[in-house]
């Protein structure tokens, strides 16, 4: 950074920061510095953007997708919270936040609209849907419910198979989610969203499908 006076050096960084709006991984390689440096200098010089504004400028530049952005953003608020939480009914949660976000990352948001609700008793009677998913077409008013239920491996599967029979008699595709193959709940982040992803992708699968 071969600047003739402070006051150069001061009015530079504030252009390239605040108006051209470099990130400082760019500024690192305009100047050849570290990002830990080029951060250091900005923090010296009182240069600082809020996360919302941060975010502003990635979707403005087009370098990030900004649902992508929220959604991950969402996703780690609440793995932090299970981490310091225990197992049934909190990791249940967890993967129905996980649903409302993962999803997104294989419908198109443009195109879709998705509803993941709490644990319903009404859907099928008397039996309880743990997620009920609704994912709707806006284009055509395509209507896609899917009955998720997830399970510990230690739970009576026989009980279930009259839920499937029932929601397939009123147009809902069961699907269970197995969270771990251990004797209780994993209470595992990464166990989880592994089996959400796996969840997700069946549901496009059979979107896709239904639509040929």
């Amino acid at each position: 950074m071969n600047f003739t006076s402070r006051e150069e050096y001061i009015r530079a960084m504030y252009y390239i920061f605040h108006i051209e709006e470099l990130t400082t991984v760019e500024m690192a390689l305009l100047f050849k510095r570290a990002k830990g440096i080029i951060n250091a200098k900005l923090h010296t010089l009182g240069f600082s953007i809020s996360h919302e504004e941060s975010i502003a400028r990635k979707k403005k530049k087009g370098r990030q997708n900004y649902e992508k952005t929220m959604r991950s953003g969402k996703t780690t608020r609440i793995k932090d919270q299970i981490r310091n939480t225990s197992v049934g009914t909190k990791n249940e949660n967890y993967a129905r936040s996980l649903f409302a976000y993962f999803l997104y990352d294989y419908f198109d948001s443009n195109v879709f609209e998705i509803v993941v609700g709490i644990n319903n008793t009404g859907i099928l009677g008397e039996k309880e849907i743990d997620i009920p998913i609704i994912i709707y077409e806006r284009e055509n008013g395509n209507l896609f419910r899917f009955a998720v239920e997830y399970n510990g491996p230690d739970h009576n599967f026989q009980g279930d198979i009259e839920k499937e029979k029932i929601a397939s008699s009123r147009g809902w595709v069961y699907l269970p989610l197995v969270e771990s193959d251990c004797g209780r709940f994993s209470n595992n982040p990464k166990q989880i969203e592994q089996c959400v992803r796996t969840i997700c992708q069946q549901i496009k699968e059979i979107v896709s499908k239904i639509k040929l």
